[in-house]
């Protein structure tokens, strides 16, 4: 009997965040490409692509999209339900997460690889196929920029939003357009990118508190949202902090804020725009044109915090050391 395969070409936009040994947390987005493999049905198809495509994104959706992907190793099961996870870097540096179980994907594998999420993905698209299907198999294929555009991956979590954009850590890879007097600025462009590569977004609001554990500045975020509790505690190193939610439009006005601040005295220009993306395809703009005497540094640093009093007012965690912050 012979065997036939169709295929769908991105199919979906996959939207994750997994844990690597050295880089720690990242945010990543790639197409879903799925191959269905089987015998001709009483209709003459393999599956109707319609429906092919509609079954194997709600798998998707379902299972892996917004969530964070980490080995089962470092995984607690907490008595409320929720899961804990701690994560050690090479370097020493470590993270914990605490969130739902459903923003959690757990692979019996040792390390996170592309490899690794495209069987799951394509053993748990096969258990919803139809008795004619006898094989699946998924490529996670990133998207084909010009050579030299900067990208960047980063993480992230509206604690407001009602889908699973609201989970802590779920991320995305993305490009940058920046315009400067209406030319593309590649320098500033690459400048903004290596800045908020790998870096977890945070709101302002979330961030629970600031310390100092064995010389290294720490931060926890936390917030209740509709799908449960989320908290995160990592270096502060990793994050970036916004005055407003990390959502896209306010990614492009915080870049947009950053260059006209940061080198708006060093170059003459007047007018910056920005266009940041989410995910791929998709996003927002930002534009300004005010003199820089008018425009307010939107950017945190760790003595920022220190001068809010987060550190003396919030304290140390349970059982941690004194404050004692270090840049």
């Amino acid at each position: 009997m012979s065997q036939i395969s169709m295929f769908v070409n991105q199919l979906s936009v996959f939207d994750y965040a997994y844990l690597d040994r050295m880089q720690g947390l990242i945010g990543d987005a790639r197409y879903a490409a799925v191959r269905f493999i089987g015998q001709l049905n009483e209709e003459g198809v393999v599956f109707d692509f319609s429906l092919a495509k509609n079954a194997a994104k709600k798998i998707i959706d379902e299972i892996a999209d917004h969530r964070v992907i980490v080995p089962s190793s470092c995984v607690e099961w907490l008595n409320d339900g929720d899961i804990q996870i701690k994560w050690d870097y090479s370097d020493g540096e470590w993270l914990c997460y605490k969130a739902p179980a459903q923003a959690i994907v757990a692979l019996n594998t040792p390390a996170v690889t592309i490899g690794a999420i495209e069987a799951y993905l394509a053993q748990e698209i096969m258990k919803g196929m139809p008795e004619n299907i006898n094989g699946v198999e998924v490529s996670l294929v990133g998207e084909e920029l010009p050579p030299g555009k900067a990208i960047y991956h980063y993480t992230h979590g509206l604690k407001e939003h009602y889908g699973n954009c609201q989970r802590l850590f779920h991320g995305h890879r993305n490009t940058i357009d920046i315009m400067v007097d209406g030319v593309r600025d590649n320098h500033f462009e690459k400048l903004m990118a290596e800045r908020l590569q790998n870096k977890h977004l945070i709101f302002k609001e979330n961030v629970k508190k600031v310390y100092a554990n064995e010389g290294v500045s720490r931060i926890q975020v936390e917030y209740q949202s509709g799908q449960g509790y989320f908290f995160a505690d990592l270096p502060f190193h990793m994050v970036e902090i916004f005055p407003y939610e990390t959502t896209v439009e306010n990614i492009s006005r915080f870049v947009c804020n950053q260059v006209k601040v940061k080198f708006g005295n060093l170059r003459d220009f007047r007018s910056v725009q920005v266009n940041a993306y989410e995910g791929i395809q998709k996003g927002a703009t930002t534009s300004i044109s005010r003199p820089i005497s008018q425009i307010k540094d939107d950017s945190y640093t760790l003595k920022s915090f220190v001068k809010e009093g987060y550190a003396e007012k919030r304290g140390s965690p349970k059982g941690g050391p004194e404050i004692t912050l270090e840049d």
